[in-house]
């Protein structure tokens, strides 16, 4: 960006919404600083062209091309703390390939985690002009991935969407974090949210390893472990290095609000805020979990549109295992039930091709990949969210488990 003695760059914020916090603290910061001078905000929607937003203009696309072909603007700056793809892709498709940045979500108090951000807060540690990160043009974006740890749990959840409780005991080897991440940076030159997931993730041996190694692929990426934080209670629960590490690489934990948990969470509290450790609950509201829910089908006789419309897992649960990105966290779990019920999902081993992509022989560029990533799968076919069913949720003991607790019929 620009030191305060010389002239204030002139800046376009592109923007989902016009109702973001963090837009009203990147104007009071720059003006406040003296590093730019916000021009105006390029609203994507077209919802609020014309209209003026703290004293600045909004405008169209066309407007903000016109300007970045006659050198008018000098930084092109993406409001990414829920962006996801879509602006990258927009600005990409008219033309800009160059002067784009992101401010990173970490750059604000409150916001290392990327699923329930209720307070911004810009931090003095890191000036603005050092915690921007460029855009390559020429590579694509991705808007979450999930690594993948291991599937066993030290909870037993009755209707585990991962069916934990059936699983073996193995982690993803650290050797195969590192080859995979490597290669992902390859194709995406941002992912806006990576959370690092099990199974209980907090189980890993290697895990201050996956978070740096994580970090260090994608500096832009809101970054969280997920975890039941059933080992945050422990006292002595050995988690000081990882703390350390988190600190560092600003990297928060995404809680499951488990009754357990609920029932301690000031205690919880006072562990994550003496240690320095952002956090939110997997649940906005932190309302307990209170139910499971079952949708999937051992046989593909689901329309896979139709059950894509009304899913959450295929749009927001990509992960990322063993050299494979999965759409959906069902089409890698569904071994688990297999193998201890001793049954079959119909077609699902000659169908696993058209589900899931290698990442290291796959053809697709990054575009195509997100695109597949973010489309109804065959996997969809075995899912019948319409007729789901409500598991109260429940620790219990995996021989007492019933293959009705997994599947529908």
């Amino acid at each position: 960006m620009i030191i305060n003695d010389v002239k204030p760059k002139s800046v376009a914020i592109v923007c989902m919404t016009m109702l973001s916090a963090a837009l009203d603290l990147l104007i009071s910061y720059g003006t406040y600083k003296g590093e730019y001078e916000v021009k105006y905000f390029c609203d994507i929607y077209n919802n609020s062209i014309g209209e003026n937003f703290n004293g600045k203009e909004v405008v169209n696309l066309s407007k903000l091309k016109q300007d970045y072909d006659n050198n008018d603007i000098d930084v092109i700056l993406v409001e990414s703390s829920n962006a996801g793809v879509l602006p990258f892709k927009l600005l990409k498709d008219i033309g800009i390939d160059d002067k784009v940045y992101i401010v990173p979500p970490w750059f604000y108090d409150g916001a290392f985690d990327y699923v329930a951000v209720t307070e911004f807060k810009q931090t003095d540690e890191v000036p603005l002009s050092e915690a921007l990160i460029k855009a390559d043009m020429n590579k694509a974006v991705l808007d979450f991935i999930g690594l993948f740890t291991n599937y066993h749990c030290n909870y037993s959840c009755k209707s585990c969407i991962t069916a934990s409780p059936l699983a073996e005991v193995g982690f993803t080897t650290l050797e195969s974090f590192v080859n995979d991440i490597k290669r992902l940076s390859e194709i995406y030159w941002h992912i806006t949210r990576i959370r690092i997931t099990g199974g209980e993730a907090l189980l890993h041996p290697d895990l201050i390893e996956i978070a740096k190694i994580a970090r260090k692929a994608f500096p832009g990426a809101g970054i969280a472990i997920q975890t039941n934080a059933l080992m945050l209670l422990k006292k002595d629960n050995g988690l000081k290095d990882l703390y350390k590490t988190m600190r560092e690489n600003n990297i928060g934990f995404q809680i499951s609000v488990y009754k357990p948990i609920y029932e301690k969470r000031d205690i919880l509290r006072e562990e994550l805020q003496s240690n320095g450790i952002q956090w939110s609950w997997g649940q906005i509201s932190c309302e307990v979990v209170e139910y499971f829910d079952v949708w999937r089908e051992l046989t593909p006789k689901n329309d896979e549109k139709e059950q894509y419309a009304i899913c959450r897992s295929m749009k927001n649960c990509h992960i990322l295992l063993d050299g494979y990105v999965y759409p959906c966290i069902m089409q890698m779990t569904s071994k688990n039930i297999e193998k201890y019920f001793s049954v079959e999902f119909e077609g699902f081993e000659e169908a696993m091709p058209k589900m899931r992509q290698n990442i290291y022989d796959t053809k697709m560029d990054g575009w195509e990949l997100t695109e597949f990533l973010s489309s109804p799968n065959f996997a969809c076919k075995y899912c019948c969210i319409n007729e789901q069913k409500n598991v109260k949720w429940e620790q219990y003991s995996a021989k007492n488990s019933k293959l009705s607790d997994y599947v529908l019929k």
